[in-house]
């Protein structure tokens, strides 16, 4: 099998629906062979290290040519509909006339109530020429929600006045940005046409200078009456039931989705004030109005997601009429542990959680080094699949986020976006074992301390010093992080490798991995005939693998052993009981 030839390809559609039997699938491959125009190809799925179903296609001709690839689409009929709530892996090999074949992965699971969230920013004119690639590159990452970030008029108001439109309908936002509206009606119904969710940015409480001057009842104010304001520009407006912005924001998002098209409303906030004052200098506690605002606007749809800025205030929004607990991560939450505090905090109200987690490694491009970048965030999307959320990280021009303000994006280079596809991949063919409902996180108490029940060890390595690495809790520098979820049926163990970190800080620079070490595992016979398999993103294209458990004397006597040589960055161990 020649897998030289840089084949991609990928679902037209984020997750099938229940009962679906059809998969859309686009394929990309190289230039430069006439044989290339056609092929035949056999569709592998597996689930869990099952073959599901093997499909074989006819050959199909290209239908476009993007820069230097053929592009070809293809329907795939299933014999049967995949599960619900079930991730599967997409092996597709494909033969040319002369004899000669090649495989690619991608991934497709059935889970409409799941969140995966990119971003589009670029709205100019211009952007109309690249806003295919760009939603390819959001179905690559299997998104099912997308931000539309900063392309309104104002923050009061969205639309502009028709008298004002310089030639169609163009406009600069506050921060002098273009936009054209037709181009954000372009990319709503390209997103609705594969089956993604587009979301307009809107936030809750800002508005211009000029308006708060005209409006000064609407504003909330610090004590004493001096106006609340981000970087001069974005003035703090008092949400609070019964005052006027109320009314006049929720108005904003009715244009927005009644006129636009939008789906939903991405209801942003800043983290801050959180007890202000309105013009009469009463208090206004925003937690509360926060919750009443929700609630409020999901009358109209609930397809939105509220911003708990550093997790504030999670605990109120997270049972309000909205898809997901979303949760742009700040200081003090700086480490791996935070991460999964924040995570463990907030998977109990019954709803997808999504983090912001920028990935600040990326943003400094006069001294950045791409691989430390690469393998911050090839650690940082680990730790947050394998707590059992979603990262928002990609989306415009194949860009990754840096900071909150999107426009400034990094675009990653071709060799990056293939890996970090591949660990977004891999979360969608696990999907039942990183998300599953059912699954209670149990590693503090079967795992560490006293009381524990399972054993991790570092076995020896011949010219290898792994004398001084350990098995950590909280994801410490320079160690093998277990984490470890069960249900009645699974035992679900995360490995992360953190050897040779210097910190366990998530949105630096992290050396890329040179040193693996293996681990052995021993846990108690739960039932009577246990399996173990394991998968990572970088191991035979996430394939699973079965391990060979042996009978070994453990912590409370008789127990399944199995050992895994070396350890990449990310990997998937779980047991069938």
């Amino acid at each position: 099998m020649d897998n030289s030839l840089e084949i991609r390809f990928w679902p037209l559609v984020p997750c099938l629906q229940e009962g679906a039997d059809r998969i859309p699938l686009a394929i990309e491959m190289p230039v430069g062979e006439d044989s290339f125009s056609a092929f035949s190809f056999t569709l592998q799925i597996e689930n869990l290290g099952r073959v599901i179903d093997c499909l074989e296609g006819e050959p199909i001709r290209s239908l476009s040519q993007t820069t230097g690839f053929l592009r070809f689409e293809q329907e795939i009929t299933l014999t049967k509909p995949l599960k619900t709530g079930s991730g599967y892996g997409l092996y597709l090999t494909i033969t040319f006339p002369d004899g000669s074949n090649t495989e690619a992965k991608s991934a497709i699971d059935v889970e409409p109530n799941q969140v995966r969230y990119g971003f589009l920013t670029g709205f100019k004119t211009e952007d109309s020429v690249s806003r295919n690639s760009a939603l390819d590159f959001l179905l690559q990452q299997h998104c099912t929600h997308v931000q539309f970030y900063d392309w309104s008029y104002r923050p009061h108001q969205y639309e502009i006045e028709p008298i004002q439109f310089d030639q169609g309908k163009k406009y600069r936002d506050l921060m002098g940005k273009s936009v054209d509206l037709s181009v954000v009606k372009q990319s709503v119904e390209g997103l609705q046409h594969h089956g993604m969710k587009a979301l307009a940015y809107g936030a809750v409480y800002a508005a211009s200078k000029e308006y708060l001057q005209d409006h000064p009842e609407q504003g909330l104010y610090a004590f004493g009456g001096k106006p609340i304001d981000l970087i001069d520009k974005f003035f703090i407006m008092n949400i609070a039931e019964g005052n006027q912005w109320r009314k006049r924001i929720l108005d904003q998002y009715c244009y927005a989705t009644d006129t636009l098209g939008f789906d939903g409303i991405h209801m942003d906030t800043y983290g801050y004030p959180k007890i202000a004052f309105d013009n009469e200098q009463k208090p206004v506690y925003l937690d509360r109005e926060f919750v009443s605002l929700i609630n409020a606007w999901a009358k109209h749809g609930n397809e939105n997601i509220f911003n708990n800025v550093g997790g504030w205030p999670a605990d109120l929004t997270a049972k309000a009429n909205q898809k997901a607990v979303y949760i742009e991560v700040w200081d003090p939450h700086t480490q791996y542990r935070h991460l999964r505090q924040l995570i463990q905090n907030h998977r109990g109200f019954g709803k997808p959680v999504v983090l912001a987690a920028y990935s600040r490694s990326f943003k400094e491009s006069g001294t950045l080094d791409r691989k430390k970048a690469l393998a911050s965030t090839c650690l940082l999307m680990a730790s947050t699949y394998a707590q059992g959320a979603t990262p928002l990280l990609f989306g415009e021009n194949g860009g990754i986020l840096t900071q909150p303000y999107y426009v400034d994006y990094t675009p990653l280079r071709q060799e990056e976006r293939n890996l970090l596809t591949s660990y977004t991949d891999f979360s969608i063919q696990y999907c039942q074992l990183l998300f599953g409902n059912d699954l209670v996180d149990v590693t503090e108490s079967f795992a560490f301390g006293e009381n524990r029940e399972f054993e991790f060890s570092i076995p020896p390595q011949e010219n290898t010093d792994l004398s001084e690495i350990g098995i950590s809790f909280e994801g410490l520098p320079d160690t093998l992080w277990p984490i470890v979820h069960m249900d009645k049926k699974l035992i679900v163990i995360n490995l992360i490798n953190l050897i040779g970190q210097k910190d366990s800080l998530w949105n630096l620079e992290k050396e890329p991995l040179d040193k693996e070490a293996g681990i052995t595992i021993q846990i108690p016979p739960y039932s009577p005939s246990m399996h173990f398999f394991m998968a990572s993103p970088q191991i035979d294209n996430g394939r699973a693998h079965k391990l060979l458990g042996r009978q070994a004397e453990g912590l409370r006597g008789m127990a399944w052993e199995i050992t895994i040589d070396a350890l990449p960055v990310w990997t998937l161990v779980w047991a069938e009981l």
